[in-house]
């Protein structure tokens, strides 16, 4: 399984506080300094990420109430009434934090796993409609992972993340 965002940040601040930071010498307060910013930096990062989604779906909500109100008064701004229109994730979508949103995909991926392979324990028909619902996931799987770590090199993609999140989940 890959790691979380979360634990790729922790694990890149520990290699910064427990080996380059202690290699910096006593004399180079600049750098040391730096490093303890970056420390620091990261420390905000991983705080604010788990909240990051949620807190621009509540904004986009407050921002869009309040320039409907103002178009509301009787401005024509045409700009501002396209702008308002434009897609909008619902409201109820800030209301599960990210922790708790991981925490629920790996639960259903147990739940996955463990069902796929009671059914193909059995055997016949339900085994091989098990199989065909397990190749489609590992496919559209595959698919988000490429495109999720393609920036580091590590991986190509044709379709960018944005692309594959857009499009609605696929049906088994």
């Amino acid at each position: 399984m890959i790691p979380s965002l979360d634990r790729h940040l922790e694990a890149i601040r520990e290699r910064l506080a427990e080996t380059i930071f202690p290699m910096l010498p006593p004399e180079a307060e600049f750098a040391r300094e730096q490093a303890a910013f970056v420390l620091m930096a990261l420390d905000v990062v991983r705080a604010v990420h788990p909240h990051a989604y949620r807190y621009e779906v509540v904004e986009r909500h407050e921002y869009a109430a309040a320039l409907g109100d103002l178009l509301s008064v009787g401005a024509a701004d045409h700009e501002a009434a396209a702008v308002l229109a434009a897609p909008e994730p619902r409201a109820d979508e800030a209301s599960i934090p990210l922790a708790a949103l991981a925490e629920g995909n790996r639960a259903l991926k147990t739940a996955v796993t463990q069902l796929f392979e009671a059914l193909c324990a059995e055997g016949g028909a339900a085994a091989d409609r098990a199989r065909e619902v397990m190749r489609g996931l590992a496919v559209r799987q595959v698919a988000r992972e490429r495109a999720l770590f393609a920036s580091t090199g590590y991986t190509q993609s044709d379709t960018s993340l944005a692309e594959l999140l857009a499009k609605p989940p696929a049906a088994g």
